[in-house]
């Protein structure tokens, strides 16, 4: 997956959790201390700052995390 794909997909995520909450992104933006323009900047994975999809997060009631990645093959043996 490529950083432009991870956005767009935790973009997505949080569009559809502001819809469940019944919120426009002007009213995300208002709680989140940013504009409009920014909200729709996370939701469609074009926005730069992690801190601007974590204060999108943290509004919606969500917690943006880092998990590693399931391994698909054993490990190289040193």
């Amino acid at each position: 997956m490529t950083v432009k794909t991870y956005g767009q997909s935790v973009g997505a995520q949080l569009r559809t959790q502001r819809k469940l909450l019944q919120l426009t992104q002007t009213e995300v933006a208002e709680l989140a201390g940013t504009t409009q323009r920014s909200v729709s900047q996370v939701e469609t994975g074009k926005a730069s700052s992690l801190d601007l999809y974590g204060s999108v997060c943290q509004v919606l009631g969500l917690q943006l995390t880092a998990t590693p990645r399931q391994r698909t093959s054993p490990p190289p043996i040193s």
